[in-house]
């Protein structure tokens, strides 16, 4: 774990503290994953320079297209990694839904060179998302 540390970034975040109303609307969503990302880079192998860069901009984060923007410039010259813990708590919910399109059209581009993104995004939980059921 400690060579992964080394090379990657790799902020973890929880839906389980945060409450449901950031699930509301696109600016709510959009604002408290900033936070939460910012938050948690305080406990990865990001310098102070990279925390700084990431939370410089924070009020402005108030829609996909600014989130999107915010994690190309993030993530250009940088391995960063995105673990979302009990996704679960989201995962029938259209706005979450639209975060997880803008992940996958920032991958694709990625692919295509035309973006950065996270390295990789693990999203993890008790229930399997797609069919509400319990893993264990």
């Amino acid at each position: 774990m400690l060579s992964l540390n080394a090379d990657y970034i790799v902020p973890r975040i929880s839906f389980e503290e945060i409450g449901g109303t950031i699930f509301e609307d696109e600016a709510k969503f959009c604002l408290g994953f900033d936070e939460l990302f910012g938050k948690s880079l305080r406990f990865t192998s990001a310098t102070p320079d990279d925390i700084l860069k990431w939370t410089s901009y924070s009020k402005d984060t108030v829609n996909f297209l600014r989130l999107s923007e915010k994690i190309t410039d993030f993530c250009m010259n940088r391995k960063v990694g995105l673990l979302i813990d009990e996704v679960d708590q989201a995962s029938d919910n259209q706005v979450f839904l639209h975060f997880l399109g803008m992940l996958r059209e920032k991958y694709l581009a990625r692919k295509a060179k035309e973006d950065f993104t996270f390295f990789s995004v693990i999203l993890a939980g008790v229930y399997d998302v797609k069919k509400g059921k319990t893993d264990f």
